[in-house]
């Protein structure tokens, strides 16, 4: 018996068919993820190492933003001065400054620096009629000890800063996968490189490949955390490294009215999925913060965490990690202001 050949139009409307039910799954979990996670997949957090605004140094800090830079990111800009600092409206001085050190989150990754914490700390100042210089020195996927490195190497003696604000996530994820392999060199930089891999470029912006990812590949290949919460040897030299950086900022920051230390403050849901080894590593930096700025009255501690407690996530932040939303930046922002005004600075007056 013959074989009744199959139209061609047969074939396309069966391809038709199968894309047009991929663009509505895609369509429906896009809505899906947007729903639940209050962002669109293409609004991802950063991926480390590989920097369009940074260069290589030959010191502690590995990497550094480049001068006079400026990009335009999905809807948010990044812009340099001279000197490698991000600035809006809020610029260095060479008179006064409050200088801001960290990773992405004083930086305000996701967000145009005027709805960063910088930036509308700088708004609500200039308000009361206070003008002075705000260095944004953070940068993305930094250290503890890098963000320290870059104060000692690019504003000592090179800028006033009468007010140094401080907020860091890292060591805890280098310290949570290595354990007792970890050193104070290991950070995002030194990381082994991810910028190679174009499947997470792809699913930043289709959320079904964001669900095989998740759920298929990342699952499966998984993230090793070789902490013991046991080993205490190693936990105590965490510490120990921890305040180390610290001490070396203080010592350097001989022209310093305030140092504001800042825990990291993450989402409740990314907090309630963390593992205990994680969750350790984290409270570790965030209470050796806070007893490092019980060693001296110039230092004080900035709760962040009891700050945005009892608001959603959604409002607080732009993604899973712990970038601030402008809402967010400006709850810190004026928290930040009201501990400097009660703290009576000169700087202020």
């Amino acid at each position: 018996m013959a074989r009744i050949p199959i139209p061609r139009k047969t074939y396309f409307f069966v391809l038709l068919i199968f894309f047009v039910s991929i663009l509505i799954i895609e369509l429906g979990l896009q809505t899906i993820y947007y729903a639940s996670r209050g962002r669109p997949t293409w609004s991802a957090s950063e991926v480390f190492n590989y920097r369009d605004f940074t260069y290589l140094t030959n010191d502690e800090r590995y990497v550094s933003i480049k001068p006079n830079f400026m990009t335009d990111r999905n809807g948010w800009k990044i812009l340099t001065d001279n000197y490698g600092f991000r600035i809006g409206k809020q610029k260095p001085s060479q008179i006064s400054n409050i200088v801001f050190l960290g990773d992405s989150v004083p930086f305000g990754w996701g967000v145009d620096s005027e709805d960063s914490v910088p930036g509308i700390l700088h708004e609500i100042l200039l308000n009361k009629g206070i003008d002075v210089g705000i260095i944004n020195a953070a940068v993305p996927a930094y250290s503890l000890d890098q963000s320290v490195q870059r104060y000692q190497k690019e504003i000592v003696n090179k800028f006033p800063s009468n007010v140094i604000i401080l907020q860091i996530y890292d060591p805890v994820n280098q310290f949570t996968m290595l354990g007792r392999e970890w050193n104070v060199s290991i950070n995002w930089t030194t990381w082994p490189g991810r910028h190679s891999d174009y499947t997470r470029n792809i699913c930043g912006y289709s959320s079904l490949c964001y669900v095989f990812r998740r759920y298929f590949g990342e699952r499966k290949e998984g993230v090793t955390e070789l902490l013991d919460i046991d080993d205490k040897i190693t936990i105590s030299n965490y510490k120990t490294s921890i305040k180390k950086s610290l001490n070396n900022m203080h010592l350097t920051a001989v022209d310093t009215e305030k140092i504001l230390l800042l825990p990291v403050t993450i989402p409740k849901k990314s907090w309630s999925e963390m593992s205990k080894e994680r969750k350790m590593a984290v409270r570790i930096l965030n209470s050796t913060l806070e007893e490092y700025a019980h060693s001296s009255d110039n230092i004080l501690y900035v709760d962040t965490i009891s700050l945005f407690r009892d608001y959603d996530d959604k409002k607080i932040f732009i993604d899973e990690c712990c970038h601030l939303s402008p809402f967010g930046a400006e709850l810190q922002a004026k928290l930040i202001a009201k501990e400097l005004f009660n703290s009576n600075l000169k700087i202020l007056q």
